[in-house]
């Protein structure tokens, strides 16, 4: 006698937390299957759920990664941005950020001119709280033009579990020895795949320009993306002339709008231009508002630049932009650890038309009413910090001076981006740059919230401002975890010291990147 019908051929059901049973194709019996790794079986409602086809599914980490995106994910893009020493290996560190879970992450490679992924050596396990360094060691994409278009030169990471992953550029701050080029180290947060938008408005810098500079002057600033699908189709509307390629970019004027078809793994470098006789320090990107009809991977960035502008030395600056999305409406502006008595310039950068700023205490040109695009320029003491609001999406970027600034030999320009205070988060792993004597993370939490841990030790020493408060943590050279019961901001900046006796040799450079944030929907564009 058969047996008899139990099921209907592909329903499932969960047989324990781990397990999903399938009805067979006869419905004679449940199959099971152990769910992956980090996986647990959930039932859902094929009669009330219109995206439940089955009755049960297998989700995990990384599912639950894209549905609250932040900066921690499980999947990142990267590729190499244009400084000074090419011959000098990028570095993409990654890091497991769980407090109990190991982590399996691959790398992928997609060689310039290809659009096929190549796995990279053996999966890397990643104990809770611990990185890895891959080196990317390959050539800038298309260092021959400024405005540029090409297939790959890209470095793809894959884990079983969301981690957190940051670019520095170059990993290690090494001495300059090639004509007083000046060092060129920065670094960036990367954000996941899933937290990647369609809409961004461009931060940068002005190149420098400088004569009796051996480099001449810092070109170009720039951006550039990242096509994660075919059929992507990218827009751009520069405040300033942008440079064409040939086919298939064309220049653009001031106000236009240009654009470009992009497949998976195409790569598309806009550059600020020169071909209207504007001075050199006018070629700047920043402003550009960029929108595609499909998510995409972009940063902005300057090749070299001196902050202020005239301020020696130079260093090249990125970031990985966040989407307008994820903008917000107030920030704590708290300057880096001072290095001396240096200025800090801040650029205000405005997400939409008719957005007013303002700042407590406040500083000078604010109030002001800004369009898309848009921005604010404050500079400000070293013993400086203040409030931005407003009424609309905004973006506070932080740009450290020059080492002639300072009146020591310490630091250099770099750029970061601050974090809104409805993005902060509870748990940060994060790690320092290589080669970098002093190394602090700034912990920004609201005035007696709870405590905030840093590598098991509370974090004390706060300044005010204005119902928030900062403490610049000094920390050593590796990987770090920030943790509290409550959510708080973190920003990592280093410091290189030009010092012939220093232990530790290298460039007076600087890095500084976002510790991590959410990812929620503040704006729509």
């Amino acid at each position: 006698m058969d047996d008899p019908i139990v099921c209907k051929p592909g329903l499932q059901r969960c047989g324990d937390d781990t397990i999903i049973e399938t009805c067979a194709p006869t419905g004679r019996e449940w199959v099971a299957t152990e769910c992956g790794t980090h996986e647990r079986c959930v039932t859902c409602s094929v009669e009330e759920d219109p995206t439940c086809a089955t009755g049960a599914y297998c989700t995990g980490p990384c599912e639950l990664a894209e549905e609250l995106p932040s900066s921690a994910g499980c999947e990142f893009f990267a590729t190499r941005m244009l400084h000074v020493f090419e011959d000098q290996p990028d570095g993409l560190i990654v890091g497991n950020p769980s407090e109990s879970d190991t982590a399996t992450v691959q790398f992928y490679r997609v060689d310039i001119g290809k659009h096929d992924e190549v796995p990279v050596g053996d999966p890397v396990v990643l104990s809770p709280g611990q990185t890895y360094t891959y080196l990317m060691d390959d050539a800038f994409v298309d260092a021959s033009q400024w405005t540029m278009f090409q297939s790959g030169g890209i470095v793809i990471v894959r884990s079983d579990l969301p981690v957190v992953a940051y670019l520095h550029s170059p990993l290690t701050n090494e001495q300059a020895i090639e004509g007083n080029k000046g060092g060129a180290p920065e670094s960036s947060m990367l954000l996941p795949t899933s937290a990647l938008r369609q809409d961004y408005v461009v931060a940068s810098f002005s190149p420098f320009d400088d004569p009796n500079h051996p480099l001449g002057n810092g070109q170009p600033s720039y951006f550039m993306v990242i096509a994660l699908e075919d059929g992507t189709n990218l827009e751009w509307t520069p405040r300033v002339d942008t440079a064409g390629s040939g086919l298939p970019i064309d220049p653009v004027q001031a106000g236009g709008t240009g654009m470009v078809t992009l497949n998976r793994f195409d790569v598309v470098r806009i550059a600020a231009s020169g071909e209207n006789g504007s001075a050199i320090v006018e070629r700047d990107i920043s402003g550009a508002y960029v929108h595609s009809n499909k998510p995409v991977w972009l940063s902005g960035a300057v090749r070299c630049a001196y902050v202020p502008v005239g301020t020696r030395f130079c260093d090249h600056l990125q970031e990985v932009m966040f989407p307008l999305e994820f903008w917000g409406r107030r920030y704590v502006a708290a300057h880096a650890p001072a290095r001396g008595a240096e200025p800090f310039i801040w650029r205000i950068y405005s997400g939409a038309d008719g957005v007013t700023v303002t700042t407590t205490p406040q500083q000078p040109g604010t109030p002001v009413t800004l369009g898309r695009g848009e921005f604010v320029e404050v500079q400000v003491g070293p013993d400086v910090d203040f409030l931005v609001d407003a009424d609309g999406p905004v973006l506070p970027v932080q740009y450290l001076a020059g080492v002639e600034a300072t009146g020591v030999m310490k630091g250099d320009p770099a750029m970061v981006q601050a974090v809104p205070v409805d993005q902060f988060l509870s748990r940060y792993a994060f790690v320092t740059g290589i080669n970098y004597p002093e190394n602090y993370v700034q912990v920004i939490r609201p005035a007696d919230g709870p405590d905030v841990l840093v590598d098991g030790v509370v974090v004390s020493g706060y300044r005010q401002v204005q119902g928030f408060e900062v403490a610049d943590v000094a920390i050593s050279e590796g990987a770090h975890l920030a943790e509290s019961s409550g959510a708080f901001g973190i920003i990592q900046v280093g410091y290189g010291v030009q010092d012939p006796n220093a232990m530790v040799k290298g460039e007076a450079a600087a890095y500084a990147y976002p510790g991590g944030m959410k990812a929620d929907t503040l704006f729509i564009p």
